[in-house]
């Protein structure tokens, strides 16, 4: 096909339950044939592969990637590096759009009002598909930009609601912040950061997107999980400090308050057995590393 208008991201993980709705709801869409459908599948060891390979038997369009088991920021920045349209919408494999003109509206949305995205409402659903109400309560459409993304992060939008400019179209590593900070928030929290960074977002109150969130321990679901242990307050505050360094936004009272709560959720770990465990490790590495250190000023001096 000649170079598509579209390029539509999707990762999965274990989604042989719900990659059928996903790719209908992407397939009817209005602008569908000036799409490229682009997907990465990150070491599903279910059918949603085997699913997907029928799809791509009756599309052209769509292109698999399947692979060993890399994480969602890998995955999802892989495939922004590929995409050659001159714009990306993203959709998580157990969601779905619930607009046939999604990409329509949105394209106009961007070039009407000169922003970098824009970004729907998302209707939240359980494992059933029983509606829970709508991820934001915004009564009105608004434009927000670095202010608002500091402010409000991940709360703006969800990853399956927003489009953006191609910005990735012979970027090289220019964007890698996003792939490194953290091996899971490349898709939501990165690339947030990253377009707020980057110029202004729409977002619109009508829903657009479904999200399918499921509470349950054993979630494939990354934002669905609950993230309050000490090592996923850690992993926040190494992706806030990534995020402080690459980008020209202000995150030292998140990054204060991510350490506090590192500090604060080891505490209440080290009255378990794990927790203890995690606690002496890091009194451990700490301590051998000024050990190191010391030895190495030393050797210098000599």
């Amino acid at each position: 096909m000649r170079d598509p208008k579209i390029s539509v991201i999707i990762i999965t993980y274990f989604h042989e339950k719900y990659i059928r709705q996903a790719l209908e709801s992407v397939i009817s869409q209005t602008l569908f044939s000036e799409c490229e459908v682009l997907i990465g599948d990150d070491g599903s060891r279910d059918q949603t592969v085997e699913i997907l390979q029928l799809y791509k038997k009756q599309y052209s369009n769509i292109k698999i990637f399947a692979h060993e088991n890399q994480g969602i920021s890998r995955n999802v920045y892989n495939l922004f590096c590929m995409a050659k349209g001159n714009y990306i919408a993203i959709l998580e494999g157990d969601d779905y759009w619930i607009d046939n003109k999604k990409l329509e509206k949105q394209i106009e949305q961007i070039e009407k009002n000169g922003c970098i995205a824009a970004a729907g409402n998302s209707k939240i659903v359980d494992d059933n598909g029983k509606c829970y109400g709508y991820k934001n309560k915004r009564q009105i459409d608004c434009i927000v930009g670095k202010k608002e993304v500091e402010q409000y992060q991940t709360d703006l939008f969800m990853p399956s609601a927003v489009m953006f400019r191609n910005i990735f179209l012979n970027s090289e590593d220019k964007y890698l912040v996003i792939a490194n900070a953290s091996r899971m928030g490349g898709n939501h929290s990165g690339i947030i950061n990253l377009l707020g960074n980057s110029g202004m977002i729409y977002l619109s109150v009508e829903p657009y997107a479904v999200w399918r969130q499921n509470i349950v321990k054993k979630s494939t679901n990354y934002s669905s999980q609950n993230h309050d242990s000490f090592l996923d307050f850690y992993e926040a505050l190494r992706k806030y400090i990534a995020y402080n360094n690459a980008f020209d936004l202000n995150y030292s009272k998140t990054i204060k308050q991510l350490y506090s709560n590192c500090i604060e959720s080891l505490k209440k770990e080290t009255k378990t057995s794990i927790g203890k465990k995690l606690y002496w490790e890091c009194i451990c590495y700490n301590l051998c590393r000024r050990i190191y250190r010391f030895v190495i000023s030393c050797m210098k001096k000599r």
